[in-house]
């Protein structure tokens, strides 16, 4: 999996004192909170307010965690 400008993901999970894990195109990566908060993103929609996903996501980008 690429991670490159431009690049859409989701947010699947915030492990508490643990990984962000992301996804794209069915595969999950799980990406370690030092280097997750150096990742800039722009939010496009917050799937818990599309009732895509779990209520109990928290974070909106990558540096917020």
């Amino acid at each position: 999996m690429g991670i490159d400008e431009g690049t859409i993901l989701t947010c699947s999970e915030v492990v508490p004192a643990g990984p962000v894990v992301v996804s794209k195109n069915r595969q999950e990566l799980a990406i370690g909170r030092s280097l997750a908060r150096q990742i800039n993103v722009e939010v496009l929609a917050r799937a818990d307010a599309a009732g895509l996903a779990k209520p109990s996501l928290k974070s909106e980008t990558f540096g917020e965690v």
